[in-house]
């Protein structure tokens, strides 16, 4: 039986992962360029070694939507009334220092972020890192296909082709684009590639006979 490599099937209803306690949105496009933007260890494109703070923002951005993210880590300050909390919980019920410095210093973001962190207490780290690289890697497969014309350079990211190509080609809306599971992404670009002329997607026997 061939792999489900070039199936439009999984790739629309992809595996649904758990992480750290947070359930995870599927893998998007959105995800990938906004842990780009923020550097993280997991879309780097040279080997980088993931840390502790790695995987719990990692977990964060992919436990929301593109939009859901991006208002929630535009958040602003801390209310005044979650910093009056902190400030009664350290004089009265022996909150550390630690504690208080963050609601006083940090963004709502950052110190929900963090408070999560700490909530989270001790887990296996590199289990963990592995069952979210896995999650990143099935969700972001992409099809197998054969190159029928000399793809042309480009100085543009290919993340940047995959958007433009989902709503200026195939009727994708930017929200769509930007939160549909990257795997399904792939399949759609490189299908419109095909209609093209660009490339031909592996039949089931080709896919057969690379994984032996």
């Amino acid at each position: 039986m061939a792999p489900d490599t070039n199936s439009i099937f999984a790739a629309a209803i992809p595996e649904p992962y758990r992480v750290l306690g947070l359930k995870l949105r599927p893998f998007s496009l959105g995800h990938y360029v906004t842990l780009h933007r923020h550097g993280s260890a997991f879309v780097s494109d040279r080997e980088t070694n993931a840390s502790r703070e790695d995987l719990i923002f990692a977990a964060i951005v992919c436990s929301m939507t593109f939009e859901e993210f991006n208002e929630w880590i535009d958040s602003g300050p801390l209310p005044f009334w979650r910093k009056l909390g902190a400030v009664l919980r350290f004089l009265f019920f022996q909150s550390s220092l630690w504690e208080l410095m963050l609601a006083l210093k940090r963004s709502r973001a950052e110190y929900e972020a963090a408070r999560w962190g700490r909530r989270i207490g001790h887990f296996d780290f590199a289990e963990k890192v592995r069952l979210f690289k896995r999650y990143v890697d099935e969700h972001s497969e992409m099809p197998k296909f054969w190159e029928e014309k000399e793809p042309k350079a480009s100085g543009g990211h290919w993340a940047q082709s995959v958007f433009l190509t989902l709503t200026g080609e195939l009727g994708f809306t930017a929200s769509q684009a930007w939160n549909l599971c990257l795997r399904e992404a792939f399949l759609h670009f490189f299908k419109h590639a095909e209609s093209m002329g660009a490339v031909r997607l592996m039949d089931e026997s080709e896919l057969e006979a690379i994984h032996g």
